[in-house]
């Protein structure tokens, strides 16, 4: 299959992208964020929009449903969540090999509770540990407070990575988990997610790119990479 326009891709990918909502053990909101299917009833989001969550919902127009927090791998910020009923197709995972500086990409998820909403940049950098593993995908893609737990994805739709924090201060130097961190805590959860064939990773024509909003926050370093902040939930 070749690249898909922007509006196809955003019309593929947008049903399993939901707004994930929190609220304090004492029921008042707390925070939102984004969150991404990618298995029959399991979605993936940052373990940071979780935090100090006294209950959990996720929510899409005026669908809403309630949400567990399941798998956890907060080392690199992911965590599962179990939303029994849920009815919403899965998000194919991009390979790793797939992968290339210089592709396009386009972020979409909620930022400021802005739901559907899609970004589009360039996959800027791979971003590996001291080991050599792929630790963090760097892209110009602009993602918000409310991006955190949202998708990123190549041009044919397949999930790139979980878009995750920005550099405070900075243009457009953001990051996503890759996915093949998601499909390691599926497995270990028993969940199996799926990973799309390979093909080259081609670009195609998006939107213009809208203004990046600085970020907040702490974060982890990854090697090759400065400090991170949060897209913290708004």
């Amino acid at each position: 299959r070749s690249a898909k326009l922007p509006e196809a891709l955003f019309d593929r990918v947008t049903p399993s992208i939901w707004i994930v909502g929190t609220a304090g053990r004492d029921g008042k909101p707390l925070a939102s964020g984004s969150a991404v299917v990618i298995a029959r009833e399991v979605l993936v989001t940052n373990c940071h929009v979780l935090r100090d969550a006294g209950s959990v919902i996720i929510r899409r127009g005026s669908v809403v449903f309630p949400a567990t927090e399941s798998e956890t791998d907060r080392v690199n910020d992911l965590c599962l969540l179990r939303v029994p009923g849920l009815d919403a197709p899965p998000v194919l995972l991009a390979p790793e090999a797939s992968l290339r500086p210089g592709m396009r990409v386009y972020a979409v998820g909620a930022p400021r509770r802005l739901e559907q909403t899609i970004s589009d940049g360039l996959l800027s950098g791979l971003r590996r540990d001291a080991s050599g593993k792929l630790a963090m995908v760097q892209t110009s893609a602009p993602i918000s407070p409310g991006s955190s737990g949202g998708g990123l994805f190549d041009a044919h739709g397949r999930l790139v990575g979980i878009t995750t924090s920005g550099l405070k201060d900075s243009q457009n130097l953001n990051f996503a988990v890759p996915s093949q961190l998601v499909l390691a805590l599926g497995r270990r959860a028993g969940v199996e997610a799926t990973v799309g064939p390979m093909r080259p990773a081609s670009s195609v024509a998006g939107p213009s790119r809208p203004p990046s909003v600085p970020d907040t926050g702490g974060g982890k370093p990854v090697a090759g990479a400065p400090p991170l902040s949060p897209a913290l939930p708004s």
